[in-house]
């Protein structure tokens, strides 16, 4: 609901916060108490994202009108998000509305944007979508120029999520998302493409075992893709970076009383890195490597007054 110059940007409105600064106006990086951007763990739907940006880092992935919550931990994170130098977002789409069918849409300087919801089976059903329009002043810039053959670039994210109710102690969420960024650059002598985009997936299985024990069980996958293709007379370079990042997660939470909770969880993660590099006919550089992470922790909450809470955790 902030005031925004062209878009509204989750990101740009974080960095109003106390200990939070920018880079410039110009990016949507987040400097949290001294930490750079990419010390910032950043989730959506409990996927991490690996380049949470549009545009070279002016906009942010995230489309106002599909998030539903989101937590920001300057620090002192919970247990649960280890493994993170700095700070840790963790942004929720919304799961759509069980009752009825609902539609809107935005129209900015920058965007057009949509959203779709409604009821879906035992649950619900939600379908958001954004796409640039830059297009036309692109035409026009090359139209006043005779150097240019042909410059172009958009943006799109587009991203869906349905909550099923399976049965009185079972619930199921199923979250997709990608988005994409092309340039294209061309005049008589060069030929410039660049695109890169992120995709997700997470299935989470959410089932009461008492009525003080739930437990949450999430696959999730994320993957960061980039391509560069540049030609030049009689010269064809081409860069390809990916990563993929495949994950199993589980939690358990325990509430013996209101006051007091335990929580516990691990998680697997198979990350792979390729990068290629070279001429169309032959690679001058081939990285493909894989690694694994996996983890557990453990995390006591305990109010002992209205105004005093302790969470020690591992």
């Amino acid at each position: 609901q902030m005031p925004a110059m062209g878009e509204p940007d989750l990101l740009r409105s974080l960095q109003l916060l106390p200990g939070v600064q920018a880079a410039s106006d110009y990016s949507s990086g987040l400097y949290v108490r001294g930490g750079g951007p990419d010390q910032t763990g950043i989730l959506l739907d409990q996927v991490r994202l690996y380049n949470p940006s549009h545009a070279f880092g002016f906009f942010s992935t995230f489309n106002p009108d599909a998030i539903k919550d989101v937590t920001f931990y300057k620090g002192a994170y919970p247990a649960q998000y280890g493994g993170n130098l700095g700070a840790v977002l963790d942004v929720q789409n919304r799961d759509g509305n069980r009752r009825d069918f609902k539609a809107s849409g935005g129209v900015s300087l920058i965007s057009s944007r949509a959203t779709a919801e409604g009821p879906l089976g035992n649950g619900s059903w939600m379908v958001a979508g954004r796409r640039t329009y830059i297009d036309p002043v692109l035409k026009a810039i090359r139209g006043a120029s005779d150097e240019l053959n042909s410059l172009g670039y958009y943006f799109y994210d587009l991203q869906g999520k349905t909550h099923q109710v399976l049965s009185h102690d079972d619930q199921l969420t199923i979250a997709a998302y990608t988005g994409l960024d092309e340039l294209d650059l061309r005049n008589d002598d060069l030929d410039f493409e660049l695109q890169w985009g992120n995709r997700t997936i997470s299935s989470k299985w959410t089932h009461v075992f008492d009525s003080n024990l739930f437990g949450n069980f999430l696959f999730t996958g994320s993957r960061f893709k980039a391509n560069t293709l540049f030609r030049a007379e009689d010269t064809t370079l081409e860069e390809t970076n990916r990563l993929t990042d495949l994950s199993l997660k589980g939690d358990l939470n325990w509430l013996p009383t209101q006051e007091h909770s335990l929580e516990l969880g691990y998680l697997v993660k198979r990350m792979s890195m390729e990068y290629v590099f070279g001429e169309k006919a032959q690679n001058w550089v081939n990285i493909d490597v894989e690694g694994f992470h996996n983890s557990l922790y453990v995390q006591d909450n305990l109010s002992l007054t209205q105004r005093l809470k302790i969470q020690p955790g591992l």
